[in-house]
């Protein structure tokens, strides 16, 4: 034989059933041999900052139901003055106040008062104060808390753990190397290989191919690497090294002629003398008759 409290509550979930209860409201036992327990949800009212929100909470009720109220406890404890921050048990006056409480409130009546509590908080007596505070000084910061209250909601009620500063961002970690062995990993950290070059000579070899000087005895910085190694002459030629120094010096001489002009330095300073005289009466013989001419047709 069940007690009268016991059989109020089994009359409730039958009746629960089968009316269709407020939006945003779920109520069930959450035991079906236990009807003293009941897990209930209510969604974060539309157009509020609580909007998305999906809480969890229980209710416990006790052999003097309907006479005494239940005590109603958030799983997912919201930022909230009239919440406890610890327990997450919900302070309201049908709650704590006998002389608030109707026998006639009903489950459904319960858990809609609450939802209508979270954007409409009580600021007397409240077991939140820092809430509170919060609340009346500071209406942005107290916001962004309510939404990350809101995003803990959704992940628990996705099966997450509530959002912290620990959680791993899932989403910066690649599927396929997350189900790679171990052993795995370690052979792909191996294959990485990775020289090593000081500035020093980075900056020699690069400052030296990159800028062009107009020296005829500058020295070449990628030429000054090949010759310290044999084998990387080879590789980079194909060539032996004497056949190496020919074309090397074959590719300057030509270079220089292109840049500079082809200077003939085999001939004495007298010889050079002659060229010159040579050359200039040359030009006279060329030039100095037409001009006399020309002058003599103007002053005629």
């Amino acid at each position: 034989m069940h007690s009268r409290a016991y059989m109020l509550l089994e009359k409730e979930w039958f009746k629960l059933q089968k009316e269709e209860l407020p939006w945003g409201i779920q109520a069930r036992p959450l035991n079906e041999d236990d009807m003293f327990t009941w897990e209930g949800t209510i969604k974060g009212p539309k157009d509020t900052m609580w909007e998305g929100g999906v809480f969890k909470l229980y209710l416990q009720f006790g052999e003097y139901y309907n006479g005494r109220p239940p005590r109603i406890f958030f799983h997912t404890i919201p930022f909230h003055p009239n919440v406890d921050s610890d327990t997450g048990q919900v302070c309201a006056d049908f709650l704590d106040d006998l002389s608030c409480w109707k026998e006639f409130y009903s489950i459904s009546y319960m858990l809609l008062s609450i939802q209508m509590l979270l954007p409409n908080p009580v600021l007397e007596n409240t077991v939140n104060p820092s809430a509170a505070r919060i609340f009346a000084s500071s209406p942005s910061g107290f916001r962004q808390t309510v939404l990350d209250c809101v995003l803990a909601s959704k992940r628990v009620e996705a099966g997450l753990k509530p959002h912290t500063a620990d959680d791993v961002d899932l989403t910066r970690i690649s599927p396929k190397e997350e189900e790679l062995p171990e052993r795995a990993l370690d052979e792909k950290k191996k294959t990485i290989k990775l020289g090593k070059v000081s500035f020093d000579d980075y900056h020699a070899m690069w400052s030296g191919i990159a800028t062009t000087k107009p020296v005829s005895d500058s020295s070449n910085p990628l030429s000054e690497v090949l010759k310290a190694d044999s084998k990387l002459q080879a590789t980079h030629f194909g060539l032996p090294q004497q056949e190496l120094q020919e074309e090397i010096h074959k590719q300057l001489t030509e270079h220089n002629a292109i840049m500079y002009g082809k200077f003939d330095t085999g001939r004495s300073g007298q010889d050079l003398a002659e060229l010159k005289s040579t050359k200039i009466q040359l030009l006279k013989q060329i030039y100095l008759p037409k001009q006399q001419g020309e002058g003599l047709v103007l002053f005629v």
